[in-house]
């Protein structure tokens, strides 16, 4: 008996992947194609290439009176800061003083060699006495020999006389080391220079010193100044403002002086501290006394500008405040000063103006029509040259024009032909402004 044997099963697996090959070869014909022909743009175009509308805020800009302002960092300081030399070379014997004490002008410091310079000057005094001496008995026997007559002769009265000029030398000689000895010992007594406040004190007892050594440093805390810089811009136009002012305290002084001299003095003085009503004052803050405004009336500009800055020293004497103790020197200082003012100037807001590599830069909405005829709105950027600033707003000399409108906010995320997204009611407003500017100078507002 024959036994038959049934074919072998095909493999389900293998009949997939026998069907499988035609199909993903014309699928990947199908992509191939479809991907040459993508980038022609339309509804096709893949998500990197498509340039979304970004949502803006704009603004139409014009003239207004402008009064341009700028701000730099200043500090304060006393009309006095020293440094106290000791004048003299010796041994310390006493420190009368510590730091933070308040002293008056020459209160006594620090006592320095005392036993040397008071023998130095008790030696002097005794060689002037004893020019004085020589210089008396001298000319006794000048007239002595001047009264003998004929019992003298010439040689005896010649060497008389300038036996007399010469004690008279010795003596003037003898005067001046008594008064040099006079002054060392006055100079060994080291005395404040003025009224004010010690800030460091450098020796101690037993301490050496040189005539240079520093003791201790003060300052005058009665009147204090703020110092800063100025741009080179801004120096020539405050610089006018301060000598037009000087023009007018003089004539001040002059007129009260006719009047009454002390009239003119009393002018003087309220000058001086800033008492009169006119003067430039510059207005500042502090970080170590937050939340208030104090001001300084401008009394110095530095004729030539730092080689490395450019920039221009400027002094101003602080206006007196009730908490006056508050302010000291060394505090950093942000300083406001607000310049002579324009009747009119075309300002755009500060926030809309960028920093690119052409310079400053803002951005203005410009139609643009697609190829399918379809006007878009985009941005175009405007090169611009400033002026003046003031907190919010920035002059435009160059680059834009009186009605334009700009993007004021959402410029950070532009560039050059970004699409804006743009609502109807300032389309129209937008259109408009276009017409007009064409109008007006046969084409559109900066193209």
């Amino acid at each position: 008996m024959c036994q038959v044997f049934p074919p072998p099963p095909i493999r389900l697996k293998t009949l997939a992947i026998f069907f499988a090959f035609p199909l993903l070869a014309s699928l990947l014909q199908g992509c191939s194609r479809q991907g040459l022909e993508a980038p022609k743009g339309g509804v096709e175009a893949r998500p990197t290439q498509m340039k979304l509308k970004r949502k803006v805020e704009l603004v139409q800009i014009d003239k207004e009176p402008f009064q341009a302002s700028f701000e730099t960092i200043g500090h304060l300081e006393a009309e006095g800061q020293t440094e106290i030399a000791s004048g003299v070379n010796g041994l310390v014997d006493e420190v009368l003083f510590r730091e933070g004490q308040w002293v008056d002008r020459d209160t006594i410091l620090v006592l320095v060699d005392q036993k040397r310079f008071l023998s130095a000057l008790d030696g002097a005094r005794a060689q002037e006495k004893k020019a004085e001496a020589a210089l008396a008995l001298s000319r006794e026997l000048e007239g002595l020999t001047r009264l003998a007559g004929a019992g003298s002769s010439g040689e005896d009265r010649v060497r008389a006389a300038g036996n007399s000029r010469l004690a008279g030398a010795e003596l003037a000689n003898a005067r001046s080391a008594r008064e040099l000895a006079e002054h060392n010992l006055f100079r060994s007594q080291v005395r404040a220079p003025y009224a004010g406040q010690i800030n460091q004190r450098k020796v101690t007892a037993g301490s050496f010193l040189e005539d240079r050594t520093v003791i201790a440093n003060m300052a005058n805390l009665s009147r204090l100044r703020l110092a800063g810089y100025l741009p080179e811009k801004s120096a020539p136009v405050l610089r006018q403002v301060l000598d037009q002012e000087h023009r007018i305290y003089s004539a001040m002084v002059v007129s009260s002086a006719l009047i009454s001299p002390l009239q003119g003095v009393l002018t003087g003085v309220l000058w001086e501290n800033g008492l009169l009503p006119i003067g430039y004052n510059m207005e500042f803050t502090l970080r170590a006394v937050p939340g208030e405004k104090f001001k300084a009336r401008l009394f110095y500009i530095s004729s030539v500008a730092s080689p490395d800055t450019h920039m221009f020293e400027c002094k101003g004497m602080i206006t007196a405040v009730p908490d006056m103790w508050r302010l000291r020197p060394g505090y950093t200082a942000k300083m406001t000063c607000a310049l002579p003012g324009k009747s009119e100037a075309l300002v755009v807001p500060e926030e809309a103006v960028r920093a690119g590599e052409k310079g400053f830069v803002l951005f203005q909405p410009m139609p643009r029509q697609r190829s399918d005829g379809v006007v878009e709105w985009v941005a175009k950027p405007r090169v611009l040259q400033l002026g003046m600033r003031r907190p919010g707003v920035v002059e435009v000399l160059e680059g834009v024009r009186e009605k334009d409108w700009i993007v004021r906010r959402g410029a950070d995320a532009l560039e050059d032909g970004t699409p804006l997204d743009i609502t109807p009611e300032m389309e129209k407003a937008l259109l408009k402004s276009v017409e007009a500017a064409k109008a007006g100078s046969g084409g559109p507002a900066n193209p």
